[in-house]
């Protein structure tokens, strides 16, 4: 199965060919601003337990935004709830040591969020703007994260590669409206 993460954008990838490409079915995320009571307990880890951590993401974010043009949500109350909150909302669904796959990671919602709350996850994140990747390698070098992987690649060609077709169980991508 697959998570469709995050809050909405528009594109012209078709995420449904993406995934019977891949071999998965899809699990689509609803939560219309409201956690889920089973959740209550992300809002203490994100904003208390892993602040520190958040924090830091949230500063290389807007310095790299300055040059990159990475998200027009830069306000802090904003980039809480809209970028890591909605990211991590889904973390109950991967199993521990799950490996993953974000398709189109950009600036790396959901999959920061998750591997900051998620350690055990292994990330392969598809990315095929390069300037994008940049931001993702000095995120996962300034955390030093473990088994996290960027491909600058799109994910269509990720897709028939043998490397990796059929390889995951779990997909993750920001929740998305198909043009």
């Amino acid at each position: 199965d697959s998570v469709l993460l995050g809050s909405s954008m528009t594109t012209n990838f078709d995420t449904s060919k993406f995934m019977d490409e891949m071999g998965l079915k899809t699990q689509k995320l609803s939560y219309n601003g409201a956690y889920p009571k089973d959740q209550d307990n992300i809002l203490k880890i994100v904003f208390e337990e892993k602040r520190e951590e958040f924090e830091k993401f949230r500063s290389l974010l807007l310095e790299y935004n300055e040059k990159y043009n990475l998200t027009s949500i830069t306000e802090e109350k904003d980039i809480y709830y809209k970028h890591f909150l909605d990211s991590v909302i889904g973390e109950r669904f991967f199993k521990e040591g799950a490996r993953v796959c974000e398709i189109g990671s950009g600036a790396g919602f959901p999959s920061i969020p998750l591997k900051i709350l998620r350690p055990d996850l292994k990330l392969d994140l598809f990315e095929s703007v390069g300037k994008k990747c940049a931001f993702l390698q000095a995120v996962v070098d300034n955390f030093q994260f473990k088994d996290v992987h960027i491909y600058n690649i799109r994910a269509e060609e990720g897709a028939k590669s043998v490397d990796f077709r059929e390889k995951y169980k779990d997909v993750i991508r920001l929740h998305i409206k198909i043009l």
